[in-house]
């Protein structure tokens, strides 16, 4: 209704009224009169809203006129941004002043790199000829031959004194030719010796000449005296001349006696002089020294001339043209190098630091750069000036509508723009996600190096691999040509060594999540430690390690473990803690169960499955290979040319794996993450205690610093896996020792043939383990102790025989017939009083071994001695207890460069020790490493020593019952052991807590253990570190601290 409409209602409203006749009821008009105030009213507000209206015409028309003003203003803006982007970019990009300066940054820059060649390659020069300090640098070589020579001559001089002197001492005189001295001495007692002999010769004669005169007939004589004495006796005879007669006659006798001992006494001197039947005796004692004297004499003349030629060549004749005097001008020559390089080095770096500046940021490289960098921010405002009015003149519509979707979009853009240009880059990537600009918010964050929000985005897009390639480089295949093998003498020349790991990423299911990782590859230098006095020595790349590894590279570094596996043997690779254990796909294996074809030959292959066990859900797994093994090969270079030989023992392969988990932590920047190592059978029990000492030693020492400044960690916990920790406790590798470590697991075994009745099935099995514990302890210790005193081939007599029928009653064993390795056959009426300490025994009927426990409980029967729960009846054509080492090298040899991108020709040689005599019997064992004999390492007193190191560090065992070749009742007895930890009395055993599952020595390889093992390894790395107890109770201090 317009106007004219409400003012004709309202005109024909009161002439209705007016006009009406009397009869028009008072409702009526009240009704009308409503009508008309309504349409007043109707009109007051068309009215207002027809002023409003007109206002609202000026105000757009003045809205519109102030949009194209600025549009005019933006043109204008926009084309003299253009005009000084043009002069600064050029027309094409090409030109312009940024590019005059950056012409003028390269040549600086070129300039730069020409002085910094020129200081690299004096660095070189200097580093090749070293220091004299440096023993293994050039100068340092030709001073230590120097020094060696005059060391020689110094030797030969006191040489030649010597011989002087010796000849002097020998000969007397000044000459050599002189006679004086002790050979003199030696002909004067052989001439004064020859006297005596006449001497005792004529006292010899002298008491014969005597005895016969008394011994005769004649007057003097014995029997003359006698006679005499007879003709006095009788009737009449004068007692006088009878007393007479008889003193005359004892006299006699008396001197008879004399000359006799005489005799004896003269004949001894002469054997005392000339020796018995011509050996011997004082003139042969003198001759022999005669002779030795000459000896000696011809012997010194002899060192006399070599000494003096010696010297002549060491000195030369008139004391320049010797061995010492070339040296020495070497040394010079040397030394001048050293000084040439010197300067050259001084001219180089100070022309550098002109370019680059004293701290590499103030120089006229650092000043043309930021010229270029202000031109560069210059046409970036001008760029951005240009995009912002574009922006403002898209949004401009004639029509006066400013804000449209486009603008919106356009609006969050530029707010995001100006708040990642001010550095707010989480207000810059809200500002598009709000009006859902989702991927150029990931962009945008990918670009302020917000790589977590990035992540965040894709993962909730769905797109994890996208989300997860934020972190994780690139898939690349690895070809590696080098040969690798165990060779004794084996090595790789340095400058064929690649650090390059090959990658692939891979996912899997973990619970309820898909997960992400990257599968490396490839080897490590394992560099010698620094040297303390020298640290800017060159350093010695000791051997290439191989490696394979799977980390999760979207978790932060310093809240990630990482752990380094080994296995045993030694020498043994890490494939079967690999394939079989914690990797993200594993072998599966299934015993105790034995193949059904297991007689014919080993198992070609198992199913290989994806491990919902990993331990990658918990850390990153780094699967390390000893020197010999897998791919894992000495170095030979300038420094050191090493042999895999040189890494084989107890000290020297600790030590080279510390130094490769320092260079792994180094180049892929884990110095802040949690560490931990994970060794099985000798790797647990010998190289992870030895290895955890030696990094706690060396701290951060040889660290990189780490840019991110988190703290570093050195090692937060170790597991000890099947481990045997002492060689020296454990009866088959002893010799002569208790086998009480061994009985649990006897008994256990005889009980699952179910040949033990000890065993009380309604009560829970690990109260079974802990009776057979306490039997072991109090029975079967203190018995064993007492046989032990036995003296070889004697009876055993302090037995008792509770002891015998409680030992039978558990093993299901008394009388059996054993053979030994020599085939002789002993019949046992009660093996446990013949032989209480009887060992595990051969391992398939026909080898030529010792008979033991299991050939008594299973004859005829192959067995496996690292699950004594899998037999065979009879003999098999191959190791049974390695029925499955050739699956395993199966796998691997497929399984490396399918899922790791890992290529090399060789085989990767996965255990050493059985193929290499050198290895298995060559093996260093440490001759007395804390105070053993060879070959009975123990480890007690390292992990005493880390413990002591590292108090909170966390340590853990774990043992299958059925392992007959470390058993675990062994490690309990070892770890029964009182160390001191910081002033206080502590048992191992309260401090390293032992888990035992139904398993062998593989634990893994039984599918009913691996649940319960998992769940033991993800407390062990979610607990915190070791709290020591509040109050240690006092006990006796062992030796071992």
């Amino acid at each position: 209704m317009n106007f004219r409409h409400l003012l004709l209602a309202a005109a024909l409203g009161l002439s209705a009224c007016n006009g009406s006749d009397s009869s028009t009821t008072k409702k009526e008009a009240d009704s009308t009169f409503s009508d008309l105030a309504n349409a007043k009213a109707e009109l007051v507000k068309v009215n207002a809203q027809k002023e409003a209206g007109e206002k609202d015409k000026i105000v757009l028309a003045g809205e519109i006129a102030a949009l194209e003003a600025k549009q005019k203003e933006l043109r204008s803006a926009i084309g003299n941004a253009t005009a000084e982007l043009g002069r600064l970019q050029g027309e094409d990009g090409k030109g312009g002043e940024i590019a005059a300066q950056k012409a003028r940054l390269a040549q600086l820059t070129s300039e730069t790199e020409d002085k910094t060649a020129d200081i690299k390659a004096a660095k070189e020069t200097l580093a090749r000829l070293g220091s004299v300090e440096d023993k293994s640098s050039e100068i340092g070589l030709a001073k230590a031959a120097y020094d060696k020579l005059v060391r020689d001559a110094e030797v030969k001089a006191e040489d030649l004194k010597k011989a002087t002197e010796t000849l002097k001492r020998l000969a007397g005189g000044e000459s050599e030719g002189g006679e004086g001295g002790e050979i003199k001495v030696a002909k004067e007692t052989l001439a004064n010796l020859g006297k005596k002999i006449g001497d005792a010769n004529k006292d010899l004669n002298t008491a014969k000449a005597s005895l016969a005169t008394l011994n005769g007939k004649d007057e003097g004589s014995i029997f003359a005296a006698q006679e005499k004495l007879k003709k006095l006796t009788g009737d009449g005879a004068d007692p006088g001349e009878i007393a007479r007669a008889t003193k005359e006659r004892d006299n006699l006798q008396e001197a008879a006696r004399k000359a006799n001992d005489d005799l004896v006494a003269a004949r001894q001197k002469l054997t005392a002089l000339q020796g018995d039947e011509g050996k011997g005796g004082e003139i042969a004692e003198a001759e022999r020294k005669l002779l030795e004297v000459k000896d000696e004499i011809a012997t010194t003349s002899e060192m006399l001339k070599a000494a003096r030629e010696s010297l002549e060549k060491l000195q030369g004749k008139d004391g320049s043209d010797g061995d010492i005097a070339t040296a020495r001008k070497a040394l010079e020559t040397l030394s001048a190098d050293i000084e040439t390089a010197q300067d050259k080095l001084a001219a180089a770096h100070n022309a550098w630091k002109k370019l680059a500046g004293e701290d590499g940021k103030s120089g006229d490289i650092a000043a043309e750069q930021k010229k270029l960098d202000d031109l560069i921010k210059l046409a970036g405002d001008r760029a951005e000036e240009i995009k912002v009015a574009q922006a403002d003149l898209e949004r401009i519509t004639l029509d006066g509508k400013t804000i449209t979707d486009k603008a919106t979009l356009d609006a969050a853009r530029i707010r995001s723009q100006a708040a990642f240009d001010a550095g707010r880059f989480d207000d810059a990537g809200k500002f598009l996600t709000d009006v859902g600009l989702n991927d150029e918010a990931i962009e945008l964050y990918k670009k302020a190096g917000k790589i977590d929000k990035a992540a965040a985005l894709l993962t909730a897009a769905g797109k994890l691999e996208d989300a997860y390639k934020l972190y994780a480089v690139e898939d690349e295949a690895i070809t590696d040509t080098n040969p690798y093998g165990a060779a004794t003498y084996g090595s790789v020349t340095f400058d064929k060594v690649d650090e390059s790991p090959s990658v692939k990423r891979h996912s899997m299911q973990l619970g309820d999540k898909t997960v992400w990782f990257t599968a490396k590859a490839g080897h490590l230098v394992a560099y010698a430690q620094k040297d303390k006095n020298n640290p800017d020595a060159k350093r010695d790349p000791q051997a290439a390690v191989f490696y394979m590894s799977y980390t999760r590279d979207d978790l932060p570094k310093e809240g990630r473990p990482v752990t380094f596996f080994f296995n045993g043997g030694p020498g043994e690779s890490s494939i079967w803690l690999h394939l079989g254990a914690w990797a993200p796909w594993r072998l599966k294996v299934d015993q105790p169960n034995v193949p059904a074809d297991a007689k014919s030959g080993p198992p070609k292959s198992y199913p290989f499955v994806e491990n919902p066990e990993t331990l990658l859900d918990k850390t990153d797994l780094v699967f390390v290979d000893p020197i010999g093994a897998g791919y894992s090969q000495a170095i030979s270079s300038d420094v050191k040319k090493h042999i895999n030989k040189d890494f084989w023992g107890v000290d020297a392969d600790a030590k080279v794996m510390r130094d490769f988990i320092t260079r792994y932590i180094n180049v892929n920047k884990r110095q802040s993450s949690p560490k931990y190592l994970y060794g099985e059978s000798y790797g647990g029990g010998i190289r992870v205690p030895v290895l955890a000492k030696l990094l706690i030693d060396a701290g951060t020492t040889n660290f990189d610093d780490d840019k991110s400044g988190k703290p570093p960690v050195v090692l937060t916990g170790s597991t000890l896996h099947s481990p045997i920790l002492d060689y020296g406790s454990n009866c088959s590798t002893g010799g002569g020792s208790s086998c009480a470590g061994y009985i649990p697991t006897y008994v256990l075994t005889s009980d699952f043939f179910g040949k033990s009745t000890g065993h009380d099935k309604t009560r829970p099995y690990t109260k079974f383990v802990e009776q057979l514990r306490s039997f072991t302890r109090e029975e079967y210790t203190p018995a064993i102790t007492e046989y032990l005193k036995v003296e070889r081939g004697a009876q055993w007599t302090t037995y008792t025989q509770t002891f015998l029928d409680e030992m039978s009653r558990l093993t299901g064993i008394t009388a059996t017939r054993l053979s030994d390795s020599k085939g002789n056959v002993t019949n046992y009426a009660n093996i446990w009083r013949q032989w209480p300490t009887v060992t595990v025994g051969k391992c398939e009927p026909d080898r030529k071994q010792q008979e033991g426990y299991m050939n008594a409980l299973k004859p005829g029967f192959s067995y496996n001695l690292y699950d004594t729960r899998m037999v065979l009846e009879s003999s098999v054509p191959y190791d049974f207890e390695y029925s499955e080492d050739d699956a395993f090298k199966a796998r691997m040899a497929t399984f490396v460069p399918e899922y790791l991108n890992y290529k090399n020709s060789a085989e990767y040689i996965a255990s050493p020790n059985l193929t290499n005599k050198d290895l298995s019997k060559g093996w260093d064992w440490g001759t007395n490493r804390g105070g053993v004999e060879k070959k009975k390492t123990s480890s007690l007193s390292d992990l005493a020593l880390a413990i002591n190191g590292a108090p909170g560090l966390k340590l853990i065992v774990t043992h299958g019952y059925f392992d007959a070749a470390t058993p675990f009742f062994q490690t309990e007895l070892d770890l029964d052991v009182v160390v001191n930890v910081h002033g206080a009395d502590v048992k191992l055993s309260d401090r390293i807590p032992v888990h035992n599952f139904e398993g062998g020595h593989m634990i893994y390889y039984v599918e009913k253990a691996r649940p319960a093992l998992k769940r033991t390894m993800d407390n062990f790395y979610d607990a915190p570190p070791y709290t020591p107890p509040a109050t240690v109770p006092a006990r006796k201090s062992a030796a071992l601290q």
